[in-house]
C-alpha cells in the first residue's frame, strides 16, 4: 500500500510565526497532536504535543507564550506521497517520531501520515483477515 491511499489530504497547518496559544487551541479544537509548521508554503518543521509539553514551568503551569518556531522541531522527516507504508513505519521507527508530512517535490504539505494511522490499518486489515477465515 502506498502513503496517498492512505494520508489524509489537507493537514491542519501552522506558520513557524503563529502563537503556541494558537497552535495549542488548534490541536484541541481538531483533536490532533501534530501539526507541519511552513514557512510560506512549505513545510520546515513539525510541532507536537510533546513539544508543548516542553512549555509546562514550575508549578505545572502550561506557558504558551513565544512563537511556534521557539518550540517546533526542525528535523522534519517527509516522504512522498508514493512511498509504501512500510517505508513510512521505517522512518517513524527508526526516528521514534509519531508522524511524517507528506510532501510534493517543492516541500508543500499534501497530507500528514501518523502511527495511529498506520496502526488503524494494521489492525483493520487483521480484522479483515479474520472475517475472511470465518
Amino acid at each position: 500500500m502506498r502513503v496517498e491511499e492512505l494520508m489524509h489530504a489537507r493537514p491542519i497547518t501552522v506558520s513557524e510565526d503563529d502563537s503556541l496559544g494558537l497552535a495549542f487551541q488548534l490541536m484541541r479544537w481538531k483533536g490532533i497532536r501534530h501539526l507541519p509548521v511552513l514557512r510560506g508554503d512549505r513545510v520546515v518543521g513539525v510541532l507536537t504535543e510533546t513539544d508543548l509539553a516542553r512549555c509546562i514551568g514550575p508549578g505545572a503551569v502550561l506557558s504558551l507564550e513565544g512563537r511556534v518556531r521557539d518550540r517546533m522541531s526542525t528535523d522534519v522527516q517527509t516522504v512522498g506521497p508514493h512511498a509504501s507504508l512500510a517505508d513510512v513505519a521505517a522512518v517513524l521507527v527508526t526516528n521514534r517520531i509519531g508522524c511524517v508530512p507528506v510532501v510534493d517535490a517543492a516541500m508543500r504539505p499534501l497530507a500528514i501520515v501518523t502511527d495511529t494511522d498506520i496502526l488503524s490499518y494494521v489492525a483493520q486489515c487483521s480484522v479483515d483477515a479474520r472475517a475472511r477465515s470465518h
